[in-house]
C-alpha cells in the first residue's frame, strides 16, 4: 500500500513539471489539472527557469558593454564588476518574483471571495497562481533574445564607476533608446501584465467555479493593478 501510494506521488511530482509548460500552450487544461493536483514541485521548476532567463538577460547585457580606460578596453562580463552585479540583479529579481507572486496571489484571492465563493485555503491558492508566472518566464526569454541582438555600448570607466546612475542611464537612452529591441522589449512588456492578467482570470474561474468569466476578469484587473501599488511601495522602501 505504501509502495503504490509513493508511485503515486512521483507521479504526481513528474507530472507537475509539465505544468508550466502547459500553462503556456494551453492554459485552460493545465489550471484544471493545477487546480486537482497544486503541487508546489512544478512551481519551484517555473522559479528555477524564471532565475536562469535572468542569469541569462544579465550575461547577454554584459557581454555587449565595454568599459574604455585610459589603456585598454574591456568587456563587463569580463570585469571584476560582473560578479557583484550579478549577484545583485539575481537578488533583486527573486526579491521582485515573490513580492509580485504573494501580492497578486493575495488580493487576488481575497477579492475573489467578494463575488460569492469563501471556499478554499489561501496556501494551495498561491501555488496555483505561482504557475501563470509562468508567462514571466517567456518574457524574460524573449528579452534575452532581443538584448543578443542590440549593439555594443562604450562607457568611460570612470562614467561607469563614479556612482552615478543618471550619467549611465543617458548612454544607455542614447545608444539603445532608438533599437528595434528597446521599442519591442516595451511592447513586449505591455504583452505580458495583458497575459499575467489573462491567466489570472483563468485561475479565478477555474478554482472558484460560482465566479463567472466577466467577474473573473474584474477580478484579476483589480488584482493586478493593486499588486503593482503594493510592490512598487514596498521594493522603494527596501531599495531606497
Amino acid at each position: 500500500m505504501g509502495e503504490a501510494s509513493n508511485k503515486s506521488t512521483e507521479r504526481q511530482n513528474l507530472k507537475s513539471l509539465v505544468y508550466p509548460l502547459r500553462v503556456i500552450v494551453s492554459p485552460f487544461k493545465a489550471f484544471r489539472d493545477i487546480t486537482q493536483n497544486p503541487n508546489i514541485i512544478g512551481f519551484l521548476l517555473t522559479v528555477g527557469l524564471f532565475l536562469l532567463a535572468a542569469v541569462v538577460s544579465e550575461y547577454i547585457r554584459a557581454s555587449k558593454i565595454i568599459l574604455d580606460a585610459q589603456t585598454q578596453s574591456t568587456s563587463l562580463l569580463n570585469s571584476s564588476f560582473f560578479g557583484s552585479s550579478l549577484l545583485s540583479v539575481l537578488a533583486q529579481s527573486f526579491f521582485s518574483f515573490l513580492l509580485s507572486w504573494i501580492t497578486y496571489a493575495g488580493v487576488l484571492f481575497f477579492v475573489s471571495r467578494f463575488f460569492g465563493d469563501k471556499s478554499g485555503s489561501l496556501r494551495p491558492f498561491l501555488v496555483i497562481v505561482g504557475y501563470a508566472f509562468s508567462a514571466l518566464v517567456v518574457y524574460y526569454a524573449i528579452t534575452a533574445v532581443l538584448i543578443a541582438t542590440l549593439p555594443e555600448i562604450h562607457f568611460e570607466m570612470t562614467t561607469w564607476t563614479s556612482g552615478k546612475s543618471e550619467d549611465v542611464n543617458k548612454v544607455f537612452n542614447e545608444m539603445w533608446g532608438s533599437t528595434f529591441a528597446s521599442q519591442a522589449s516595451n511592447y513586449l512588456g505591455i504583452a505580458y501584465q495583458f497575459w499575467l492578467i489573462a491567466l489570472g482570470s483563468i485561475v479565478v474561474h477555474t478554482s472558484r467555479a460560482v465566479v463567472k468569466w466577466g467577474s473573473a476578469l474584474m477580478v484579476s484587473v483589480t488584482a493586478y493593478f493593486a499588486s503593482v501599488l503594493i510592490t512598487t511601495f514596498l521594493s522603494l522602501l527596501t531599495f531606497t
